[in-house]
């Protein structure tokens, strides 16, 4: 079973995650709605936040699980994107896909340890 540390859990609390959409986009991605602007928002959330502050604040809100193994295998889907949407902010959809697949194989990894 995955185990989250603890130090970094106890810094988050309720109030980090009032805007509704930190917490959202993982929510929408691991139940299997794969749109490339929820992978693009998710991006720029995890340039500042954790995976693992994310995946708390979704225990918090929403009283529901993520699975780390299963939100990897919903990033995997990346690959099969063919543009982005227009952007406000500078990222290529090679940049997107490379952050995403990473992303899959580190918690992947993390999962089965």
């Amino acid at each position: 079973m995955l185990r989250v540390d603890t130090e970094q859990c106890r810094s988050i609390n309720k109030n980090n995650f009032r805007h509704p959409t930190f917490s959202f986009k993982l929510v929408l991605i691991s139940s299997q709605r794969i749109e490339v602007k929820d992978f693009v928002d998710l991006y720029f959330l995890l340039q500042e936040y954790s995976i693992w502050d994310l995946i708390n604040a979704v225990k918090i809100k929403f009283n529901m699980n993520v699975e780390p193994f299963i939100l990897a295998s919903d990033f995997t889907e990346v690959i099969n994107f063919k543009f982005l949407p227009r952007m406000l902010k500078l990222l290529s959809l090679d940049e997107l896909k490379d952050y995403f697949l990473n992303q899959a194989k580190s918690l992947g990894r993390r999962a089965v340890e």
